[in-house]
């Protein structure tokens, strides 16, 4: 602590001891917040982020592959954002696709929501494999897996994860860097696109934080032998238009349906964020071939078909599954009532004015969501089957008095809930300006 404190770097046998004692619980609480401000105070250069992040990897039980398989297998993450429902539809696109993706993924954070809490929404889905389903899952034929992460592994994360909340560090370049690459190095995977948000609704809220984290995860990746490829995406609106659980399972599955029923801009970071790592993988040669056999996944059923193996592994009944995965275009409350996840209301809210959707306020969507999932009749357990369905973007014209957003939900509706959700709709007589979500990509190849 002397050392760093005094402005020294530490050597890669600092880490690596540091590293052990995290692990081991032989630091106090005390400490662990001391290393950690010292971290977020005095920074870390690239070779101690690198050092970190590969010790931080070896503390616990990783996934490994055969060397002629390793070069198939990757993984995307986010850095969290509302209605981002990217992972699970990239997981069945890309297996379809003959690539592998050990994706472990979290629960939610704060206002975003978590993959493992949305997959759960699907009766019987099991999202706690061990490491040796998760192995099974990735050697055979259902190519991929979606599940948490094990206890046995990375626990020096899990150790420090908990205490940056405790201690204001979660915003640490340093940290965040090496939290989310030391989990993906230890599912051996050999190319990773990253998906850095920024805006109100996102951890990093301008452009210039996230460039910063989106530099650090790259070139750590890169020291660390990984491909990485990051793409910077605006979090200011709601991803897609489904904001939820069982709802954003819905959206997910209108996406491998091909068609136009989810939104633009899910589509795209689905097609375009898969591409990457189809050329990253040498299975096409441009980043635009990916995305365009992406979409072919959808059109012609096999990304649907990947899905349902998938559920089927992970321990949803075939005639569920075969359900949900029926080709065809459904509507979200279909796609409900086959999972079991009728809501007890269904509520539609009406624009206020006609003219142009001006914005779509994302964060406080998200935080009006955390509250109808968690209803008083389940004494605050979550509610897989409430939730927002926008039936609008930005840019849309409106009419007064048309319907906006339906909601789900199991108690009533309060009068402040009506007016919150309202007050996110901004309607202006002008068309707006409407910029694609991803706003770069790098590096450029």
């Amino acid at each position: 602590l002397e050392k760093k404190l005094s402005g020294e770097r530490w050597s890669e046998e600092d880490v690596k001891l540091l590293v052990r004692l995290v692990s081991s619980g032989r630091l106090s609480g005390q400490q662990i917040g001391a290393v950690l401000m010292l971290i977020f105070t005095k920074g870390m250069d690239a070779e101690e982020i690198v050092q970190l992040t590969s010790a931080m990897t070896a503390s616990g039980e990783t996934l490994s592959w055969p060397d002629s398989l390793r070069p198939l297998v990757v993984d995307k993450h986010s850095t969290g954002g509302v209605g981002d429902m990217v992972s699970p539809p990239m997981v069945a696109s890309l297996t379809a696709l003959g690539l592998k993706l050990p994706m472990i993924s979290g629960r939610s954070l704060g206002h975003t929501g978590g993959t493992i809490d949305k997959m759960e929404s699907i009766p019987g889905f099991n999202a706690s494999l061990t490491a040796e389903q998760m192995r099974g899952a990735v050697m055979s034929d259902v190519g991929g897996f979606i599940a948490g992460q094990t206890e046995a592994m990375v626990p020096a994360d899990r150790v420090l994860y908990a205490a940056r909340s405790e201690t204001a560090t979660i915003r640490s370049v340093p940290l965040i860097t090496s939290s989310i690459l030391s989990k993906k190095a230890a599912e051996g995977i050999s190319a990773l696109v990253m998906d850095v948000k920024f805006g109100r609704a996102a951890f990093m809220t301008t452009f210039e934080e996230a460039r910063i984290l989106a530099e650090s995860i790259e070139q750590t990746g890169r020291g660390y032998g990984m491909k990485v490829i990051v793409f910077i995406t605006e979090m200011e609106r709601p991803l897609a238009r489904c904001i939820g659980n069982a709802v954003e399972v819905a959206e997910a599955l209108q996406v491998l349906n091909g068609g136009d029923a989810a939104s633009a801009g899910l589509r795209e970071l689905v097609a375009r964020q898969s591409g990457c790592l189809l050329r990253l993988t040498g299975k096409v040669a441009t980043d635009e071939a990916g995305a365009a056999a992406v979409r072919n996944s959808w059109s012609d059923g096999s990304a649907l078909k990947a899905m349902r193996r998938i559920l089927v592994n992970q321990g949803v009944s075939e005639a569920l599954a075969d359900k949900l995965c029926e080709r065809g275009q459904f509507s979200v409350q279909e796609y409900l009532s086959r999972m079991g996840r009728e809501p007890l209301s269904v509520t539609q809210l009406s624009s206020p004015a006609s003219g142009f959707v001006s914005d779509i306020d994302a964060l406080s969507l998200a935080k009006i969501c955390h509250q109808l999932s968690r209803p008083e009749r389940l004494g605050g357990k979550l509610d897989h089957s409430t939730g927002l369905e926008l039936l609008v973007v930005k840019g849309d014209a409106v009419k007064q008095g048309s319907p906006w957003v339906t909601v789900y939900h199991s108690d009533p509706l309060t009068e402040r809930q009506r007016q919150g959700i309202d007050a996110c709709l901004q309607v202006t007589k002008e068309r707006p300006q409407v910029l694609s979500l991803i706003r770069e990509i790098f590096p450029q190849h």
